[in-house]
């Protein structure tokens, strides 16, 4: 599995084991990949969230310069061992 759909996964058990409240929402879905992963993910934790998808269809408008994406931040994914 590619490590962002690991990612995604792992963030979805956090979320649905620590009761965090909401649905979850993916901008920018393509094929719906992703969202169709996290759909069947939540439906395996017997989770009640909904994922809601949208997309533009065109693509994003007015797509940020390659130095602007160089400086954003990164992040740390989540530890899903367990002591």
């Amino acid at each position: 599995m590619a490590p962002g759909f690991v990612d995604s996964t792992v963030l979805l058990g956090h979320v649905v084991e620590n009761r965090i409240e909401g649905d979850v929402v993916e901008c920018g879905v393509a094929r719906g990949g992703s969202s169709a992963l996290m759909a069947l993910v939540l439906r395996a934790l017997s989770s009640d969230k909904s994922v809601w998808a949208f997309d533009t269809f065109e693509g994003i408008p007015g797509q940020p310069s390659k130095t602007l994406i160089t400086r954003l931040p990164t992040y740390t994914p989540v530890n899903s061992t367990r002591s």
